[in-house]
């Protein structure tokens, strides 16, 4: 098994091999055979106050997600203290180890744990975008939003901005109609974006979808500049459409 997903390794072995990043809390729970969840939080804690630069290395947040994982497993009934399944996210985050961030958090939904899940949510989001893994990235938007979490507006700019790029068009169109649909205001989102999406979609044959997501916006108070309105207007002239032009 990989570094991140066997939880095999005895506490002691687990522990010393990354003694040398925070000697005094690993000391502290050399032949413990079962860690309580006030002992997990506190190795968690002794690693990220300290060693904070440390923490990007998967190695030793892999040694840390198996003892985090060991002592669920060692008790019936184990249930982690909300603060460490945020430190370990965290921890995980920086490591960029997506797919563990994911099991935490489906492990915890499981157990009931309630978590600052918009924050991880959103750094999950933005993590799969620069990974260019689009698909997976909205698919757990769409498990976000399912829950009825609201994703950061630097999430939503990441989203925006890489599936703009990529001339995923339907995606953007769910997106921009959540955004409309929550009352967010459209300017604290990137505008450029929305006229590239305007344009994008004249350019490709999706008048009507380009014209009915601009009337949504503008009903929100968001006023279009004048390169918008040119765009959907050249493309009504350009196939003649003068009565959808003029009811424009």
């Amino acid at each position: 098994a990989d570094n991140l997903t066997s939880s095999s390794s005895s506490l002691d072995e687990l522990l010393l091999s990354i003694s040398h990043v925070a000697p005094e809390t690993c000391r502290k729970f050399f032949r413990v055979s079962s860690l309580s969840p006030e002992q997990v939080l506190e190795i968690l804690l002794g690693f990220e106050w300290g060693v904070k630069d440390l923490l990007y290395d998967a190695t030793i947040v892999g040694s840390l997600w198996k003892i985090f994982k060991r002592a669920a497993d060692r008790i019936e009934g184990f249930k982690h203290l909300p603060q460490s399944c945020e430190v370990m996210a965290s921890m995980l985050m920086r490591a960029r180890t997506l797919r563990e961030v994911e099991s935490l958090l489906a492990k915890m939904e499981t157990q009931g744990v309630l978590l600052a899940s918009n924050e991880i949510f959103s750094s999950l989001i933005e993590e799969y975008m620069n990974a260019g893994e689009c698909e997976r990235a909205i698919f757990i938007y769409d498990r976000m939003r399912g829950k009825g979490l609201v994703p950061t507006l630097s999430c939503y700019s990441a989203l925006i901005d890489v599936l703009t790029k990529k001339h995923k068009a339907n995606y953007v169109l769910h997106i921009y109609e959540d955004l409309v649909e929550m009352g967010l205001g459209f300017g604290d989102v990137d505008a450029m974006n929305f006229e590239i999406m305007i344009a994008f979609l004249c350019r490709n044959g999706k008048i009507k979808e380009a014209r009915k997501l601009l009337e949504k916006i503008v009903a929100t108070g968001w006023q279009p500049n004048e390169a918008v309105l040119r765009e959907v207007a050249d493309v009504y002239c350009e196939k003649k459409d003068f009565d959808d032009l003029l009811g424009f």
